[in-house]
């Protein structure tokens, strides 16, 4: 992982290789606890609230959830845990996809972590599913649409290597944390409106992602944006009739 730099190309859950276009996480010098988790082929390492996909599981769901015996999902069967163990390593990386998936020695994982130590699958709010079961991992690849369009569809060099801070995280991804901190910190209500409004407005970016790809979105919306703008100064309407017949 720590080889791994903007623009590489990884293997994801999907089978197509896809860029790393951020990370979420670089840090040669952080000490971390990780979860070890042995198979056959391969073990892999993760911090407890990282995402890992299981068989049976739709989502992705928290490393320090697995248990011994569990089927981690690999890239064309399932992978069985042998061992369950807790490790102390130096250095934390997180390469982040344009798919959100990336997999490691054949083992498919996420690139996010779980934003609730209380919850495992799902976001909850006071312990309620919340907006239709809204997966933690989707949760967290509709909020980083903004940052995504804006690293492969604007200019890689706003996240080339953009480390800006000591935990080696980007501004967008620190300002994010602490944002669901505050959040996670308010009444059910509050947590609820707020993830409702957040998710509208990433929600948003993401439809956009998800009709014209992240490196042609911002282009698209920037037109529509003036198109809309020259229509509204030149005061033009259309009108479409449809006529039955």
């Amino acid at each position: 992982m720590k080889d791994l730099q903007v623009g590489d190309r990884v293997l994801t859950l999907s089978g197509k290789y896809a860029p790393v276009y951020a990370f979420g996480h670089y840090n040669h010098e952080k000490r971390a606890e990780f979860v070890q988790l042995t198979t056959r082929i391969s073990t892999l390492e993760l911090t407890p609230d990282h995402l890992v996909f299981l068989n049976g599981k739709k989502h992705p769901v928290r490393a320090d959830s697995v248990h011994k015996g569990d089927m981690l999902r690999g890239q064309s069967v399932g992978l069985k845990v042998l061992d369950v163990n807790w490790v102390e390593r130096a250095g934390v990386y997180t390469p982040l996809t344009s798919d959100g998936t990336i997999l490691v020695d054949g083992i498919a994982a996420s690139s996010y972590i779980s934003l609730q130590a209380h919850a495992n699958e799902y976001v909850e709010v006071d312990g309620f599913f919340a907006v239709l079961g809204l997966s933690q991992h989707l949760h967290i690849h509709m909020g980083l649409s903004p940052l995504r369009l804006l690293c492969m569809g604007v200019s890689s060099s706003f996240c080339d290597n953009a480390h800006d801070n000591e935990e080696g995280m980007p501004s967008y991804v620190n300002f994010a944390l602490r944002l669901q901190k505050f959040i996670h910190s308010e009444s059910g209500l509050l947590q609820l409106l707020a993830l409702l409004f957040i998710s509208a407005v990433t929600g948003s970016c993401l439809v956009a992602e998800s009709l014209f790809g992240p490196i042609y979105a911002p282009t698209t919306l920037l037109l529509l944006g003036l198109m809309y703008w020259l229509a509204r100064c030149c005061r033009i309407h259309v009108r479409i009739t449809i006529k039955w017949s």
